[in-house]
């Protein structure tokens, strides 16, 4: 990977140029005194952005804006000067960085299968709405594929099926288009070292599209982290955090599968999951999501990333109006509660005809 001011500098400098651009602003601040970047450029970004963020933020408001900075300790030159600056990265790159380098590699490994007249890879291929720029993304997902297998034994990866784990990969793809297509459909129209064009350029054909794809593939994506840094660092962390979510529910699930059964389907094995309904819920905690999963001998359980001591409380408060003569009362699920996570009954959505009757 390459980038300004010297495309001559090692692969480590280079993603720590990308990771300086990436800071946020308390990496920055812990970072004071930083090294000063000077020049009527590096002052007119920090204008720009700081502008932007007021807009963002409280538009028309600078008095809100100045109390938002200082919130952080800051004030508005204080905060021009740390976004004109240029921030150290420590010795030790960003842990998000390796991401980048996964990507090169799963990148030239993509290429190889374009080339051959199609991407051959499982996260590639089923879909009914398939997302802009799958092909690159397909390769973060190769990537995220093959450090997820070495985190697990062949005993839990056995545990679910194939198209589960495909179905799996194929929304962390959904994930990174949503955060990545409009970049590369700017990219793909304008020319990655293009300067902004008064004009809008005109769609793509398909030969400039293949071309793009195989460009960026092969180069390891070093010109579209160079101009947007903050989008490598938000792919990366988004597919850090799907392989760390994803090893963890593998994991857990192994860990509880007897309890499962014990608690759920009257101890009868369920078999292997044959089918999985991820992200039914919003990110939280790292992007840990709600998944419902079902078995081979039919069960179906919901998986909650999170402490389910109100789930417990309130299916309690059901028993007992039950108990107290309350018809009207919807049923309990069961819960298997674990230590920051645990497993909830599931239920097809639809209206009760208790709710219907009252």
């Amino acid at each position: 990977m390459t980038g300004p001011p010297d495309d001559r500098r090692t692969r480590l400098a280079s993603l720590a140029w990308i990771a300086s651009r990436a800071a946020t602003l308390a990496e920055r601040v812990s970072a004071r005194p930083m090294q000063a970047s000077s020049g009527s450029e590096a002052q007119a970004g920090a204008d720009a952005l700081l502008q932007f963020w007021n807009q963002a933020f409280s538009p028309q408001d600078q008095a809100a804006f100045e109390r938002r900075l200082a919130w952080d300790g800051l004030d508005v030159p204080q905060a021009q000067a740390l976004a004109a600056g240029a921030y150290a990265v420590p010795p030790e790159l960003p842990a998000w960085t390796v991401w980048l380098d996964r990507f090169a590699q799963a990148g030239a490994e993509t290429v190889e299968a374009h080339a051959r007249g199609g991407i051959d890879d499982r996260a590639s291929s089923g879909w009914t709405d398939e997302p802009p720029f799958v092909e690159l993304w397909t390769a973060f997902a190769r990537a995220a594929r093959r450090e997820l297998s070495s985190k697990l034994s062949t005993a839990e990866t056995s545990a679910l099926d194939p198209p589960v784990m495909a179905t799996l990969e194929r929304q962390l793809v959904r994930e990174l288009s949503v955060w990545g297509e409009r970049a590369l459909l700017e990219a793909l129209r304008s020319g990655v070292s293009d300067e902004a064009r008064a004009e809008p350029p005109a769609p793509a054909s398909r030969e400039a599209y293949e071309t793009f794809i195989t460009d960026v593939l092969a180069s390891g994506g070093a010109a579209l982290w160079d101009r947007w840094p903050v989008l490598a660092r938000q792919l990366a962390t988004v597919v850090g955090r799907w392989v760390e979510t994803t090893g963890e529910l593998v994991e857990r699930l192994a860990r509880d599968r007897v309890s499962i059964a014990e608690t759920f389907g009257a101890g009868r094995d369920p078999g292997r999951v044959t089918r999985i309904a991820p992200a039914l819920s919003d990110p939280h905690n790292g992007r840990r999501r709600v998944v419902a999963l079902g078995f081979e001998s039919g069960l179906k359980v919901v998986y909650k990333p999170r402490d389910l001591s109100l789930d417990e409380a309130f299916n309690s408060l059901l028993e007992w109006l039950a108990q107290a003569g309350l018809r009207s009362a919807p049923r309990a699920l069961r819960v298997l509660p674990r230590a920051g996570y645990g497993w909830v009954e599931y239920v097809e959505a639809g209206v009760s005809r208790k709710t219907m009757a009252t």
